[in-house]
């Protein structure tokens, strides 16, 4: 094999292992900040994790709107058809932030499974 040849095949590998190394190596530092989407129906089955933060999606069921008076409590159901989760959000909740009938994406919320 000629030199230059050799050199060149040489700093390809090396190029190639460094890179997949440094893609190994973020994709390891970010595995916990991640959020994933998961439809109403993977939470209700369980396959969603309990421990963490993550993307629920789907309509909101019409009717299904319940705020608390005393409280900064507001209850409304998730459904994509398949299934329905009830999220119960425990913070300030203006009164467009959840409409009826209108898809609906939600971060880090209490989730309970019907």
């Amino acid at each position: 094999m000629h030199p230059a040849r050799k050199q060149r095949l040489i700093l390809v590998s090396l190029v190639v292992v460094l890179s997949s190394t440094a893609i190994g190596l973020a994709a390891y530092a970010l595995r916990d900040n991640i959020n994933l989407f998961y439809p109403p129906a993977e939470v209700a089955a369980g396959k969603a994790p309990i421990d963490r933060t993550i993307r629920l999606g789907g309509m909101v069921v019409e009717g299904s709107i319940e705020r608390s008076r005393d409280e900064l409590d507001t209850t409304f159901w998730v459904t994509d058809y398949k299934a329905s989760v009830a999220i119960r959000y425990r913070v300030f909740c203006q009164t467009c932030f959840v409409k009826e009938r209108v898809s609906s994406l939600r971060v880090g919320l209490t989730i309970k499974v019907c």
